[in-house]
């Protein structure tokens, strides 16, 4: 069974991106198919991965209702990636005005359509930092939750923000709030603090802390993940323990 994962949160900043990719790129080097999805009109995923698009294969995907087989770009072995861009956000608008006429088949059009991804292990998806409706999509299209928090002032806020939208879907989703991943973690009071506070309120949905290191941008500026660039760096040993972690289902 495909297991759908939403790397989601409120804010930018929170290491949502570069968690999806690396977690993407471990799982692919275990021998596990995985499918990328850059829901981001940023695109970061997409370009974190060296991979060039013209920006439109998620309104393809979602408005034009292209086939996914024909839109998917193998980025590593068994990793592929629906690429991101700026006319994800015209797909966003053209649902939101749907939702007005069908509010079902516009929440529900990412899930309807990544039942067209045959053979995948994972399916990640990388969600823009907002709450609008291809978040809402994201999380519907999900099994599980994953969310990035950052080990910095004002870090947790933009958690709540989202879990409260978490909680507001409860109903209609199938999606569980499973992994939290503290991020840009340093041996601060601070961080400690906000560590200690994350596994307060999500005991042992909490994952290894990531480390912060220099490497991890490098490695996402040369289109690496952090296991390409520099395997021995403190980014790669925390996040092979996400991974791993995320991987082994608990």
């Amino acid at each position: 069974m495909t297991r759908t994962i939403a790397f989601a949160g409120r804010k930018g900043g929170t290491g949502k991106t570069t968690s999806t990719v690396n977690v993407a790129g471990w799982l692919a080097s275990q021998g596990r198919r995985v499918l990328l999805v850059d829901a981001d009109p940023q695109a970061n995923a997409t370009l974190a991965l060296g991979v060039e698009a013209d920006g439109a294969d998620v309104w393809r995907l979602l408005v034009r209702q292209d086939p996914l087989a024909d839109l998917l770009r193998e980025a590593r072995p068994g990793l592929d990636i629906l690429a991101g861009g700026e006319q994800t956000a015209v797909a966003r608008d053209v649902l939101a005005v749907q939702s007005t006429r069908d509010a079902r088949a516009a929440m529900f059009a990412l899930r309807d359509a990544l039942r067209q991804a045959e053979g995948y292990d994972f399916v990640l998806i990388d969600c823009p930092p907002s709450l609008d409706l291809i978040v809402i999509n994201a999380v519907l299209a999900s099994t599980e939750i994953a969310l990035p928090v950052p080990c910095q002032f004002l870090g947790a806020e933009g958690a709540r923000q989202f879990v409260e939208l978490a909680a507001e879907l409860a109903d209609t989703s199938r999606a569980a709030l499973q992994w939290v991943i503290p991020t840009f973690y340093r041996h601060t009071k601070l961080s400690d603090d906000i560590l200690e506070a994350l596994e307060g309120a999500f005991g042992d949905r909490v994952t290894q802390t990531v480390r912060l290191t220099v490497r991890i941008d490098e490695a996402t500026r040369r289109g690496q993940t952090v296991f390409e660039y520099d395997p021995d760096c403190s980014g790669a040993e925390d996040y092979e323990a996400v991974a791993r972690r995320i991987d082994d289902g608990w």
